[in-house]
C-alpha cells in the first residue's frame, strides 16, 4: 500500500513539474507570438494509419505572414482527421516568423488535472 502511495505522489510531482514548464513557456511566449491559419503540406503518423488508439499525426505546414510564405522544417501535431490541404492554427514567433512556437494550453490543463488526481489518490 505504501509503495502505491509513493508512486502516485511521485507521478503527481512529475505532472506538476511538467505543468509548471508548460506554464513558463506559455507566459514567456504569449506576448512574442501570434496565431495564423496554416495549410497542411504533408502528413505522417507515428503508427500505421489504420491504428487509431495511441496514434498521433504530424504535419509540415505552410503559412503567410505579411505577404511572405513560410514553410518551417518543424512538424506540428494535428488532428487525426487532418489531410493535405486542410487548415490548422499554428503559433509563430513575431521576431522570427519562420519559427513555430510550441506550447500548449491543453497540455498545461491535462498535466494540472492529472497531478491533482494523482495527489488525491496518493493521499487516500
Amino acid at each position: 500500500m505504501e509503495r502505491e502511495r509513493m508512486v502516485c505522489l511521485t507521478l503527481a510531482a512529475l505532472c506538476a513539474v511538467y505543468g509548471i514548464y508548460q506554464m513558463i513557456l506559455l507566459l514567456r511566449h504569449r506576448s512574442h507570438t501570434a496565431d495564423v491559419q496554416a495549410v497542411v503540406m504533408s502528413v505522417s503518423s507515428a503508427l500505421p494509419e489504420r491504428v487509431k488508439r495511441n496514434n498521433s499525426k504530424w504535419a509540415q505546414v505552410s503559412y503567410q505572414v505579411d505577404g511572405i510564405t513560410y514553410r518551417p522544417l518543424e512538424r506540428v501535431q494535428v488532428p487525426m482527421a487532418a489531410v493535405v490541404g486542410s487548415r490548422v492554427t499554428v503559433h509563430y514567433r513575431l521576431d522570427d516568423p519562420g519559427r513555430i512556437a510550441v506550447f500548449s494550453r491543453t497540455r498545461l490543463a491535462a498535466s494540472a488535472i492529472l497531478a491533482v488526481v494523482l495527489l488525491i489518490l496518493g493521499a487516500i
